[in-house]
């Protein structure tokens, strides 16, 4: 029952926590992540 009811749901929670984890750690180093995706090297 749970791992069909697993796709949809468990893969939007999931994505959601990655993005608000992704968000929070871009917010704290935000410096370097743009560094990072901009120019590839500071």
């Amino acid at each position: 029952m749970d791992r069909t009811h697993l796709t949809n749901e468990a893969l939007f929670l999931d994505l959601s926590k990655f993005l608000t984890l992704f968000k929070t750690l871009s917010l704290l180093f935000g410096p370097q992540f743009s560094c990072f995706g901009a120019r590839g090297r500071p």
